[in-house]
């Protein structure tokens, strides 16, 4: 639900009323970032991702400090397709340092009849091992770590880049 969503309006309906909601931001420095493209992919380049569009997602901050960025749009049918209308970023230390896929940065996507599911969950164990490494130069470098620490059973195994 909320595919066709405006950005605004699917938060306050699906996400406000169940989180201790500080703060929606309309820009990136409302959310506390130093540029809109803030974060980083495990192998060190720039995520491509904005912090705020008004016409493709609205960032909130949480009384804990997480920022969850939230992406509206059509929505992927099938999840591990890259498909930025449908991403959730949850960056759970906010605009501190060191915005960084699978340290402090997760993604998440908004799949259609199955909910919100980490990046890369329904992939080989291979294959998020391979996204969740600082050797992989893909531009998605990173978005299934939060898929690995799920599949190792919520814990950071040796073999976790960090």
């Amino acid at each position: 639900t909320g595919f066709s969503s405006k950005p605004k309006d699917y938060i306050e309906k699906y996400w406000i009323p169940y989180f201790n909601v500080l703060k929606v931001c309309t820009n990136y420095a409302e959310c506390g970032y130093e540029s809109d493209f803030p974060w980083k992919l495990t192998s060190g380049g720039r995520m491509l991702v904005q912090v705020a569009n008004t016409t493709t997602r609205s960032p909130f901050i949480t009384s804990d400090g997480i920022t969850y960025i939230i992406s509206t749009g059509s929505g992927t049918d099938s999840p591990n397709v890259y498909d930025p209308s449908s991403m959730i970023i949850i960056d759970i230390n906010g605009g501190k340092t060191p915005n960084t896929a699978g340290k402090d940065v997760f993604v998440f996507e908004r799949v259609k009849s199955k909910g919100i599911l980490p990046y890369g969950y329904t992939t080989s164990t291979d294959t998020i091992n391979s996204n969740c490494s600082k050797n992989n130069n893909s531009n998605t470098a990173g978005y299934a770590c939060a898929a690995k620490i799920i599949r190792d059973g919520w814990q950071f195994t040796k073999d976790y880049p960090w």
